[in-house]
């Protein structure tokens, strides 16, 4: 469903702190944001579907989305779970094919929604960028992060040790949560992390490493001081 105006603006000025929207110029941004409408999704509500006709790019707010391949045996195979800050459509969008994955809600979700429909009687992304195409460099970024987040789930499934594969993946979810909030991070030095075979010192402990410390600890070698 679509909301109004007034509850569009924080939320552009949510997604506008983290993630690709927050890379933009406050111009780009500025521009973007008038043709954005704000979408809310209940739990396991589908945002779009493989094989969809693409309607335009879509940034999540609040909530979570589950990203979803399909498998060889028809199944669906969920690669990921995205966090506020989070852009998705571009690729089908820009290259005009169908959609490679399916997007759906992971509990009650708020997303902007940058549409892309040829019907539309008002300005939509395909008649901005083709009224402003410098703007295609900024959608190349947002391609760039996401094909960085596929390449990193790749890399992911390529480790043997189940341990370090599941410590991996939950520092890729504290990192796109960006490591909210600070708080002390009592890591012991000379601690193995679970990932790899450096041990932390203080340089190496990032918001992710110490929240990864603070809610799994007997993921490490060492047990929590």
């Amino acid at each position: 469903m679509n909301a109004t105006l007034t509850q569009l603006r924080p939320a552009l000025d949510i997604v506008g702190k983290q993630g690709w929207f927050s890379m933009l110029a406050p111009e780009t941004q500025e521009r973007l944001g008038k043709i954005a409408k704000l979408r809310t999704f209940a739990k396991n509500d589908q945002v779009f579907l493989v094989d969809d006709t693409p309607n335009g790019l879509f940034g999540l707010v609040s909530g979570s989305l589950y990203v979803s391949i399909p498998r060889g045996d028809g199944e669906d195979y969920t690669t990921y779970r995205a966090a506020p800050g989070f852009w998705v459509g571009d690729l089908a969008l820009f290259s005009h094919h169908m959609r490679l994955v399916s997007v759906r809600a992971g509990e009650p979700t708020e997303l902007v929604h940058l549409p892309a429909l040829v019907h539309l009687p008002a300005l939509d992304l395909k008649r901005l960028t083709t009224k402003t195409p410098a703007l295609y460099a900024d959608f190349y970024t947002l391609t760039y992060e996401n094909t960085h987040t596929l390449l990193r789930i790749i890399a992911n499934l390529a480790i043997p040790s189940n341990q370090k594969r599941l410590a991996d993946r939950l520092l890729m979810d504290l990192n796109a949560r960006g490591g909210r909030g600070r708080m002390d991070c009592n890591i012991p030095t000379g601690a193995r992390q679970p990932y790899s075979h450096v041990t932390a010192d203080a340089s190496a402990r990032s918001p992710a490493l110490c929240l990864l410390w603070h809610h799994h600890p007997a993921l490490w070698d060492h047990p929590r001081a």
